[in-house]
């Protein structure tokens, strides 16, 4: 009997489908046949998340800097999908002097550079920023790479696009204080969040509350979409 391939819905607008299969060698249409199965890459993500059971801040850095190499092939799904693009669609509206915090594989950042933004990758080191900082390369984008807010200075807009559930509640004080550090006076955060652990998704925090609570008390308003900070 014949299996035949689900179709996968695709919009690759940074030609991550091409980079990954020259950055493993690899050709393309064989690259876009794994997106079924990487589709489903949070079962498994999942499944390593209970098995390791993380707790602390250092054992969630952990998880995400290795994950058995699970959130590349995961994170080359979701940003290929016409329902990553959807949104992101707020966080292209900007200019200046732009942050994309916890950056995975580069998308937004190139996205953003492209259309003349001067931007700041964050994120750990992982197989998924590896592959960024090739992307980058490759493209020779002028993205500049840190592992920490705390090695940024002033910027106008900063995007967290499904992050702030991934960060660890102890640590999301320290976070939101950065954010009110760097991002200027009138100038924006874009957070696309997915608050609450799912079946599929445990790793998901349910801080919505206290996000919303340490945004306003760091001078930010608006919803839990875009933010602004205060004038004054």
């Amino acid at each position: 009997m014949q299996v035949m391939a689900v179709a996968v819905a695709i919009d690759d607008r940074t030609d991550v489908l091409g980079h990954l299969a020259e950055y493993l060698g690899r050709s393309k249409s064989d690259v876009i046949c794994d997106l079924n199965v990487w589709g489903n890459s949070q079962v498994p993500l999942a499944r390593l998340w209970r098995e390791m059971q993380p707790q602390t801040p250092e054992e969630f850095d952990r998880f995400y800097q290795d994950g058995k190499g699970l959130y590349l092939p995961d994170l080359v799904a979701f940003n290929t999908s016409p329902y990553y693009w959807q949104r992101a669609s707020l966080s292209l509206k900007v200019s200046g002097r732009v942050v994309d915090f916890g950056g995975g594989i580069g998308t937004l950042s190139i996205a953003l550079a492209q259309q003349g933004c001067e931007v700041t990758y964050v994120d750990l080191e992982s197989p998924q920023r590896r592959f960024a900082e090739w992307r980058f390369r490759r493209l020779g984008l002028p993205v500049k790479v840190v592992s920490s807010l705390h090695e940024v200075d002033a910027v106008d807009h900063l995007d967290a696009v499904d992050v702030m559930e991934h960060i660890h509640p102890q640590v999301l004080p320290e976070v939101i204080g950065e954010f009110a550090r760097i991002v200027r006076k009138g100038g924006t955060v874009n957070t696309i969040n997915d608050f609450g652990a799912q079946p599929d998704l445990p790793q998901h925090q349910n801080t919505e509350m206290e996000f919303d609570r340490l945004m306003r008390k760091a001078g930010f308003w608006g919803g839990s979409v875009r933010w602004m900070k205060a004038l004054v």
